[in-house]
């Protein structure tokens, strides 16, 4: 559990997408038999689903001769959804509240922290719109041509809509549908679906859940070694996915119809980089490679880039989805916690078990302390303490015992070369009254303060 734990959710806004009531397949997906038969295997044989998928086959009211299928995954850990996966989290751990700073889908993923006890602030480090000029669309779409197409995931409608009118513009349109609909067409949701049977299309794959990231579980469970797969990528998760595809074997044709761009607001960054800095978060959970690189570009801009890495490397770990997102950090020197998959629930669970044995531990006055980005926990108790007050024990608390002078805090505690010896002084004396417990912070005259070891 996070309780008390500060996390920050960093990543691209999500997109709210009405969830799709049904996945559709051929009609011969009719009965019991017929449906085992009808998901394909690796090499393109009808074959039974994996035993990880559970389903249940209802028939269309409004469609003659169209099933549906309704499906939630089951990993080896026990997830049957994301949706569940914090329930479950809040059974496996009793930790005291924690705070965090994490979007994949951010809202997923502060929802999930937040039933884990954790105090999260989501952040929109990126903004994605649709666009067929995105870096090598043309370029993808000739690569898609010249080779055969064993499976065409969709993962969105416009994206995918935008995707052939630049191919009419380059007279591919036509030749770029007959290409693409002879493999196995996979569709993120409904809406994907309704895009796909606009250019003629039949049978169609898709999941309850209506994500991309579940078609990439099913992908993930079936052998891909010598599979063809094109992926239509909506937004920045989908790189990590396709790199987890190539990873199991398959040649992945990425086609990005989305572009990507820093915040309007420079301003989100730089509360960010200053929460960071200042220590006022215990995480960071990344969730896009695009929202590392704004965020250090940004620190680059406002010339505290070093300040940023050494917190990152420090005190304030930075937990990434996958190798993509944690390839900027990682290149600049920075260790990063990486979700052993690229899912949001791995992410979660990275969390979950790094960032409490990453707090500060010490006893103090016959009490067990320890130290959060904006709370203390008294023998179990915890305190939420103001910025100024928690730097100063911040500061001590790496320094039991020993006496530390005004200018020593200072020095300790970033942004504060400009605090005079007065300021120190009322947030030592705020301390004592939020603690309760004032003779844990001492006074030595003419000297400074300590905390009792």
């Amino acid at each position: 559990m996070l309780t008390g734990f500060s996390c920050r959710s960093v990543g691209a806004r999500a997109r709210c997408i009405p969830r799709p009531h049904t996945t559709t397949c051929s009609p011969r997906a009719a009965s019991g038999d017929e449906f085992e038969r009808a998901w394909l295997d690796a090499d393109g044989d009808l074959a039974a689903e994996p035993a990880s998928l559970h389903r249940t086959l209802l028939r269309s009211s409004t469609e003659s001769g169209v099933y549906f299928i309704v499906s939630d995954w089951v990993d080896e850990d026990g997830f049957r959804a994301f949706e569940d996966s914090a329930v479950h989290l809040a059974h496996r751990a009793k930790l005291h509240p924690y705070r965090s700073s994490g979007s994949f889908t951010t809202m997923h993923v502060v929802h999930a922290l937040e039933a884990v006890g954790a105090r999260t602030v989501s952040v929109q480090a990126v903004r994605s719109f649709a666009s067929a000029e995105g870096v090598g669309v043309r370029e993808a779409t000739l690569a898609v041509l010249a080779g055969r197409v064993d499976d065409l995931l969709v993962a969105s409608d416009f994206g995918f809509r935008v995707w052939l009118r630049a191919a009419r513009r380059w007279g591919l349109a036509d030749r770029l549908v007959r290409h693409v609909t002879a493999g196995r067409l996979l569709a993120s949701d409904a809406r994907a679906a309704d895009a796909l049977r606009e250019v003629g299309c039949s049978e169609i794959w898709s999941t309850a859940a209506g994500s991309t990231e579940e078609l990439v579980r099913y992908l993930l469970g079936h052998r891909q070694v010598g599979r063809r797969v094109v992926v239509q990528g909506d937004g920045v998760s989908v790189a990590e996915w396709c790199h987890a595809l190539r990873g199991a074997g398959a040649e992945v044709v990425e086609v990005q119809t989305f572009r990507f761009a820093p915040p309007v607001h420079a301003d989100l960054l730089r509360r960010l980089a200053d929460q960071v800095v200042n220590r006022q978060v215990d995480a960071v959970a990344f969730t896009a490679a695009p929202a590392v690189v704004h965020l250090l570009a940004q620190a680059v801009a406002d010339r505290r880039r070093d300040a940023l890495l050494n917190a990152l490397a420090d005190e304030v770990p930075a937990l990434c989805v996958g190798s993509l997102t944690a390839a900027p950090l990682a290149g600049a020197g920075v260790p990063v916690l990486v979700a052993a998959r690229p899912y949001l629930e791995e992410l979660v669970a990275v969390a979950r078990e790094q960032v409490p044995v990453r707090a500060v531990r010490l006893a103090a006055g016959g009490y067990r302390m320890e130290v959060r980005g904006q709370a203390v926990v008294l023998n179990d108790e915890l305190i939420p303490v103001p910025p100024g007050p928690i730097a100063v024990l911040r500061a001590s608390a790496r320094n039991p015992g020993r006496v530390l002078s005004c200018a020593e805090i200072r020095r300790a505690t970033p942004n504060w070369a400009a605090v005079d010896d007065h300021a120190i002084e009322q947030a030592v004396s705020r301390l004592r009254r939020t603690l309760h417990h004032g003779d844990l912070i001492q006074t030595v005259m003419r000297r400074g303060y300590r905390l009792v070891g």
